[in-house]
């Protein structure tokens, strides 16, 4: 699922969700004021992270008790968990304070 939407709704090269029920099922659709910055499209949440200062738009799916499909398209990342825990915060917590600044702040061999 994660794979299918960062590639825009192709698997393996062929077309299998269009492209434009990808980018609006994870557009802002509801913007929820009282949670931050977090908002909502088909079954997608949205918020931004930061690391460094600098900001980074993520796209998840989550499911219950723990399982979560994060992407970070300017990063061309994609992270999955499973788990057996329902506090959703704690798993946003440690993608922004552990697993994003390790792709953020990697560098390229020369």
């Amino acid at each position: 699922l994660g794979m299918l939407a960062l590639n825009k709704g192709k698997w393996q090269g062929e077309q299998l969700v269009s492209a434009e029920f990808i980018a609006k099922a994870t557009s802002k659709l509801v913007v929820h004021t009282d949670q931050g910055d977090a908002s909502y499209g088909y079954f997608w949440w949205m918020a931004d992270m930061k690391v460094n200062g600098k900001s980074h738009f993520s796209k998840s799916a989550r499911g219950y008790d723990g399982q979560f499909v994060m992407l970070f398209e300017d990063l061309d990342l994609l992270i999955v968990a499973t788990a057996h825990d329902n506090n959703d915060d704690g798993f946003l917590a440690l993608a922004a304070e552990r697993i994003l600044p390790a792709f953020v702040n990697r560098t390229t061999p020369d």
